[in-house]
């Protein structure tokens, strides 16, 4: 049987089990299959520390800035996730996904359930 091959990075959590990937302008997460279902593919929803809706990564403009973090399931509907354009990598380290977009550098630490703002470049 052939491999599936998909030309999005994908990551896995393995404490938790959770499968981070890129999907269009989103970043989601399957979740893995339990006894009650074979999983779920969320997204990724941001809040930020007034617990206002976060729409879009790129209106960060400094490191540092820490969003919450919820998953939303699918169907996604318009308003309910937080884009992230131009996502090109992910990678896991220290416990937490780095999510590379286009001039940024991101962390999602699960455990705390946060997005942090790593490293920001220039335009």
């Amino acid at each position: 049987m052939p491999l599936s091959r998909t030309r999005e990075p994908v990551v896995v959590d393995p404490k938790r089990g959770h499968a981070y990937l890129t999907a269009g302008t989103s970043l989601c997460r399957r979740t893995p299959p339990s006894a009650e279902n074979g999983g779920a593919l969320q997204a990724l929803r941001c809040i930020d520390s007034g617990g206002r809706y976060v729409d879009d990564l790129s209106r960060a403009i400094r490191p540092g800035t820490v969003y919450g973090v919820d998953w939303v399931e699918r169907p996604f509907a318009a308003g309910e996730v937080t884009r992230a354009y131009g996502l090109t990598g992910l990678g896991w380290a220290d416990d937490g996904v780095y999510v590379v977009r286009e001039g940024a550098v991101w962390f999602y630490a699960p455990g705390r359930r946060t997005l942090t703002l790593k490293t920001l470049g220039e335009d």
